[in-house]
């Protein structure tokens, strides 16, 4: 990257196939964190998901509702340095 404080997405150009339900792969040059992984994952209920989750190894974060108030998000990190989102859209019913 630049030196500035975010990755460059697709440094080359370089990002995978939306699937069938909207995912999708994006390629981050950002050589602090190479060798860790990051996922998102869609579920209806964020706070139940992290209810579920506790005592299982993982420090459980509050989750926390986006300031446009669409979205409800939690993010974990593994031992290992990978993160985990868990992601709720409050947008639909």
């Amino acid at each position: 990257p630049d030196g500035g404080s975010q990755p460059s997405p697709e440094p080359s150009g370089t990002s995978g196939p939306s699937g069938p339900s909207g995912g999708g792969l994006q390629v981050v040059d950002d050589p602090e964190h190479a060798g860790a992984g990051s996922v998102t994952l869609g579920v209806d209920d964020v706070d139940a998901e992290l209810a579920g989750i506790e005592g299982r190894g993982l420090d459980v974060p509050q989750a926390e509702t986006v300031p446009t108030g669409q979205f409800r998000l939690a993010i974990l990190q593994d031992p290992d340095g990978n993160t985990v989102v868990l992601g709720q859209d409050l947008t639909t019913p």
